[in-house]
């Protein structure tokens, strides 16, 4: 059983991910809840009938999943390509120390 010192913090299973890992995880995450965000706006106000298509549709729940999968997985990129356009860049040394920092932390 694990036991924990009063003074120490359980870090969550995220935080153990290499910091790059992390960023596309979180990032990702963001793509697809903003994908479901679009597809809840199409399903209100039906535009061009495309929500009245999607629900007569064969196979109704299928072809809404994929597009909120496809919309989520081209939205999740697009916010991963920009969280890393947007970083700073940081020499080799800097990298090093932040790394040598999360290995002493485990």
């Amino acid at each position: 059983m694990n036991k924990i010192s009063p003074g120490r913090r359980v870090s969550s299973g995220l935080r153990r991910l290499p910091p790059f890992t992390r960023l596309m995880i979180v990032h990702g995450a963001i793509g697809f809840a903003i994908s479901a965000l679009l597809i809840a706006v199409i399903l209100w106000k039906d535009p061009f009938g495309l929500a009245t298509l999607l629900d007569r549709a064969e196979g109704a729940p299928g072809p809404l999943l994929l597009l909120w999968f496809f919309c989520g997985l081209t939205f999740g990129s697009v916010q991963i390509g920009a969280a890393i356009m947007l970083m700073e860049d940081v020499g080799q040394e800097q990298v090093t120390e932040f790394y040598d920092r999360e290995n002493r932390r485990r």
